[in-house]
Order: structure tokens, then C-alpha cells, then sequence
């Protein structure tokens, strides 16, 4: 998979990711943004239930306790009550409210006079004298027996016992009698509920309502006095109140629990909400009872916000999945049309290229077939000139031999056959060496590593003789690079450009030759300079042409530095010469690379 590719599926893939992830995150912010506000109107439902229940209960208990100044009144209103009297007047009272479990009242009786007060009570008379019983009393040496009681059996206290001996009763009726206000005692009945926590619902209260002024146990005639007479008492247990107004709120589905706040932070602290079975929505309402400050818990059930709960969220979210999923399918549908309109104009476009291609390589082809034909004609023309000028030169001297030979003049015959002999050679130096230059490129040797020090060092070696005769100083490089190729054909490169620089060395009086290389990239460039004749620039472009030759009085055939070029580019290389001129010398230099390179066709033939 090319670079190309992967950047047009990742701007396809990226565009599909962002369409699901905001597509699904908008569909999530407006599920719950539409599922708070239903929220929002549920908790406004409950907490609005939830004050109003806690506000019926608190009216149902303070009508409750109204009992209690309405018994004081009796009292206020006789001079003397009896048991039958008080029984008679809270009959009705408990008829019309059946969850207060008992009334009664409370004396107060001087320390002095208990023994008398119990003696009494044991021969079951009213027990109303005013000599044992009457005046006022102090809080600390008087007793608190239950007088009057009427009601359900309270498991806590009966008739005739004495509250001054329960600590928590007396401390309840201390404070009553000082501030003059009614008190109150709570007594739990502590029960496990569905969460191994504590049910704090089922709490009762001893409420005490004090009586002051005339001694109201006293008979007829007896002088009143301002002082402490007793304490007007009623059992209420909160439990039957609590059930009796939630039966008005069956269907708001809501749970109630009510605590004393005294009792409430010790019992529940530590636990959370969960122990406490505080789960779903909660609300705490705290009002006073007396001296009494009760807290009212109010939860929801189990599947309160469930069957209140629409299905306007749901459909919002699908809603918006739904949405996502289209516009993700669109998207989809128009990326697949875009990657065939791309396909199809990709392929126009290779078609395009590739037509352009075979256009470009029939007119490579043409003007290659052009430069053959034009090298083709000079080749010709060259093949013809310089194979006709040794046929030439044979067939005149052959003519000249028949002559020389009827005259017997031997010396002039020799001289005619030497003559015909060194044409024919030069004929067949020019074949041979265009027979080589046919073959390079097809007939090749095993390529390889070459030292070129060591491939320079032989060429020098198989040149001695030519190097000796021309007094010529030849300077070679030590630890050139190696280079890869074909090493019989880079020896004739080297043997063809050290002859050539011997051969126009001219005049010069210290001909000399240096050969050196150097790495470049991938490649290796070799230097062969000359202190010769030099080559105008005007001929610099022409002497690698075939059968080219700059000085026709010197021997050779001008195919020796075509030879070379061709053996350069077989290899993947490059040859070319520096110079600045006539008499300044020559350098040709060569590229040849560190490995084999591919070549094409074009370049291996000329």
C-alpha cells in the first residue's frame, strides 16, 4: 500500500470516525438533557408530596397533643376530679383518636405524706383527703405517682407507680414544672429492617403537660394554692400517626421514616445511605413537637422514578442513532462513489500516461532510428572509405608487381608486395576492431569486485613497451577504491585511454600521465590526464563519435574511444573529457559505480 493510498483512506476513515463520535456523543448530551428534565419535574413532584405529607403530619400531631391543655381545662374548671369524672371526660377523646394508646394524670405528693399516699392506693379509695396530700411540694424530696390512667395497657408504667423513680421520666417532669411547658420522654422500640439497619419509625413519646394553682386533689373547702399540683400525661405512639396520614399518600409512592433529632446523628452516624435504606430520591424536613424536634424522612419507593420515567428520552437517543447512522451511511455512499469516480479517472489517467508513454518512446524510437540511420550512413561511408583505401592501395600495387616482376627488378617487387601487405593489415585492424565493437553488450565476462590499482597497474604493464620508446613518466594512484564490472573490458578502457594519451603527446619534452580516483556517492570517478596537444572544445563533443580522428597523418582506426564509451556505458557510467585547449593537455574522466547498475537497451546499443 503506497503513501498515496493510505492518506486517502485516513481522510475517508477520519471524516466516518468524527461523524460517529459526534454523532453519538450530541445523541448521548440530548438523551440526558431530556432525561433531567423529566428528572427535574419528578424530584418537583416529590418534594412538593414530600412537604406536603410532612406538613399533614406534623397537623395530625399537634392536634394530637391538643388533648393534652384540653385535660388541663378540666382540672382548671373542678375543684375536685374524680377517677370516673376523668374517666368519662377522655372516653371520647380516645374514641376520636385511636392512636393515643393512654391519658392519665400525674400527682404531685409531698415526701412527708407518701406512706399515707400509698396506703391509700392499696385500700383502692379516691384518695382525695387534704390533710395527708394537699399543699405545695418541692421538686426534690416530692414523688410523681400515676393517679389517673385510662387507655390501652402501656407495657412502661401503670396506675400507682412512681416516675420519680425513672430518672429520664423525672428529669422530663423537672423541666416541665421549671419552665412551666409541657415535656416529653421518647421510649424506641428498636426493629431490624430489609437492610440490617435500625427502623427509627416505630418511636413513641410520654408528652407531660404541668398544672399548676389550687391543690386538686383536695376535697371540698380546700384553700388553693399556686403551686406544682401534678402533670397531665398522654402515650402517643408516632408509628399509628405516621401510618394513618400515609394511608392519604398511597399512591404517591412514598416512604416515610420519622426520628427523633436527639436520637437521630448518634444512631445513624457512620452509615450511609444505603444502610439506612435511603436510596432514590431523599428529603429532610425537621419541625418541633413540644420540646421535641422530630425529623421527617421522606424517599421514594422502589420504582418511583421508573413508572414516572417517559420514553421521551429513549426515542431521543434512538432518535439521534438513528440520525448518525444515516448520515454515516450518506457518507459512506458518497466516499464509495468518490473512490470510483477517482478509479475511473485514475485509470484515464494510467491510460493517459501510458498513451503519452508510447508516444514518448515512438518518438525516442524515431529519433534513435534517426541517429542510426545517420550513424549507419556515416559508418558506411566511413566502412566504405577506409576498407576502399587499402583495396586501393592493393590493387595499385598489384599492377605495379606484375610490372616490376616482368622486369625482373626484384628490390621494386619486394617494395610492391611489403606495400600490399601493410594494406591488408590495416584491413584487418578495421575489422577486428569493429568486430569488437559489435560484441560489447553481447558477448560479456562475469561481473565482479576490481581493484582498480591493480586493473590500472596491467594496463601500464601490457603498455611498457610503447611508455619505454616514448620516454613517457606515468604516475598511478596507490589504493584506489574498487569498483564492479566486467574486468577484461575496463582493462581495454584503461589500455585505450593511457595509448591515446601516449599517442598526442606532440612535442612535448616531459610527457607525463597520471591516473588517480576518488569515491563520489555511489560512484567512482577515475582520472587519466595528459600534458599533450589538448583538444580544442569545439572537438570535445565529437572524438567519442565513431571513426572520429583529430589527426589523420597518425595511425589508428577512430573506433578506439567509442570503444571506451560504450564499454563506460554498458557498465551504468559516464565518460568525458577536460580540457582547456590546444597544448594544455587532456582529462578524461570516467564514473564507474561501486555495484552493477541496471542499464537499458538504449544505452548498451549504439
Amino acid at each position: 500500500m503506497n503513501k498515496s493510498t493510505k492518506t486517502k483512506i485516513s481522510q475517508r476513515i477520519v471524516p466516518l470516525i468524527l461523524v460517529l463520535l459526534v454523532g453519538i456523543s450530541l445523541s448521548a448530551a440530548a438523551f440526558f438533557t431530556v432525561r433531567e428534565k423529566e428528572m427535574e419535574s419528578i424530584r418537583g413532584d416529590f418534594f412538593l408530596a414530600a412537604k406536603n405529607l410532612s406538613s399533614d403530619l406534623r397537623r395530625t400531631l399537634e392536634n394530637n397533643l391538643d388533648v393534652l391543655p384540653l385535660i388541663r381545662a378540666l382540672f382548671y374548671g373542678s375543684e375536685h376530679v374524680t377517677q370516673e369524672e376523668f374517666r368519662e371526660f377522655v372516653k371520647p377523646i380516645l374514641l376520636r383518636n385511636p392512636h393515643i394508646t393512654a391519658l392519665g394524670w400525674v400527682r404531685s405528693v409531698n415526701s412527708g405524706q407518701w406512706l399515707d399516699f400509698l396506703r391509700c392506693m392499696e385500700k383502692n379509695v379516691e384518695c382525695n383527703d387534704p390533710e395527708p396530700f394537699g399543699g405545695p411540694t418541692s421538686l426534690e424530696t416530692a414523688h410523681f405517682p400515676v393517679f389517673y390512667l385510662d387507655g390501652r395497657n402501656i407495657p412502661q408504667i401503670k396506675l400507682g407507680d412512681d416516675l420519680s423513680l425513672l430518672p429520664e421520666m423525672m428529669a422530663a417532669l423537672k423541666t416541665g414544672a421549671e419552665q412551666g411547658k409541657m415535656t416529653s420522654v421518647p421510649l424506641l422500640r428498636t426493629t431490624e429492617n430489609g437492610h440490617g439497619g435500625d427502623n427509627f419509625s416505630e418511636i413513641s413519646f410520654f408528652f407531660f403537660l404541668p398544672v399548676f394553682g389550687k391543690n386538686l386533689a383536695a376535697g371540698k373547702g380546700e384553700v388553693s394554692e399556686e403551686a406544682l399540683n401534678g402533670f397531665v400525661f398522654g402515650f402517643f405512639p408516632l408509628k399509628e400517626v405516621l401510618e394513618e396520614v400515609l394511608a392519604r399518600y398511597q399512591d404517591a409512592g412514598i416512604a416515610v421514616s420519622l426520628y427523633d433529632r436527639d436520637d437521630f446523628g448518634s444512631r445513624l452516624a457512620g452509615r450511609t445511605d444505603h444502610d439506612r435504606g435511603l436510596r432514590g430520591l431523599v428529603v429532610s424536613e425537621t419541625f418541633s413537637l413540644a420540646d421535641r424536634d422530630l425529623v421527617v424522612i421522606s424517599r421514594t419507593m422502589p420504582g418511583f422514578v421508573g413508572q414516572r420515567m417517559s420514553w421521551r428520552p429513549q426515542w431521543t437517543l434512538a432518535g439521534g442513532l438513528v440520525v448518525t447512522a444515516l448520515l454515516f451511511g450518506f457518507l459512506i455512499s458518497t466516499f464509495r462513489r468518490s473512490g470510483q469516480i477517482e478509479l475511473l479517472a485514475e485509470q484515464l489517467s494510467t491510460e493517459v500516461i501510458e498513451r503519452k508513454r508510447v508516444a514518448d518512446a515512438r518518438e525516442k524510437l524515431v529519433a534513435e532510428l534517426e541517429a542510426k540511420n545517420a550513424e549507419l550512413e556515416r559508418f558506411t561511408y566511413t566502412v566504405s572509405h577506409d576498407l576502399k583505401s587499402p583495396l586501393i592501395t592493393i590493387r595499385g600495387f598489384s599492377g605495379l608487381l606484375a610490372k616490376d616482376a616482368e622486369k625482373g627488378d626484384m628490390p621494386r617487387v619486394y617494395s610492391d608486395v611489403e606495400q600490399i601487405k601493410r594494406a591488408t593489415d590495416k584491413m584487418q585492424q578495421l575489422l577486428e576492431e569493429l568486430l569488437e565493437l559489435s560484441r560489447i553488450g553481447r558477448l560479456v565476462n562475469p561481473s565482479k569486485t576490481i581493484s582498480l590499482s591493480e586493473l590500472v597497474g596491467e594496463a601500464v604493464e601490457i603498455l611498457a613497451g610503447r611508455i619505454e620508446n616514448g620516454a613517457v613518466e606515468v604516475s598511478v594512484q596507490e589504493d584506489m577504491p574498487m569498483v564492479f564490472g566486467d574486468r577484461p573490458r575496463l582493462l581495454e578502457v584503461f589500455q585505450n585511454l593511457i595509448e591515446n594519451a601516449i599517442k598526442f603527446m606532440g612535442n612535448q619534452s616531459s610527457p607525463r600521465v597520471e591516473i588517480w580516483a576518488e569515491k563520489k556517492g555511489e560512484d567512482v570517478l577515475c582520472y587519466v590526464r595528459d600534458n599533450g596537444i589538448g583538444i580544442p572544445g569545439r572537438y570535445q563533443n565529437k572524438i567519442f563519435g565513431l571513426f572520429e580522428r583529430l589527426d589523420q597523418t597518425l595511425e589508428g582506426t577512430g573506433i578506439g574511444l567509442a570503444l571506451v564509451k560504450r564499454i563506460i556505458q554498458y557498465h551504468g557510467g559516464r565518460i568525458w573529457i577536460d580540457s582547456e585547449g590546444e597544448g594544455k593537455g587532456s582529462t578524461f574522466v570516467l564514473s564507474l559505480p561501486l555495484e552493477m547498475k541496471e542499464v537499458g537497451a538504449d544505452e548498451n546499443k549504439w
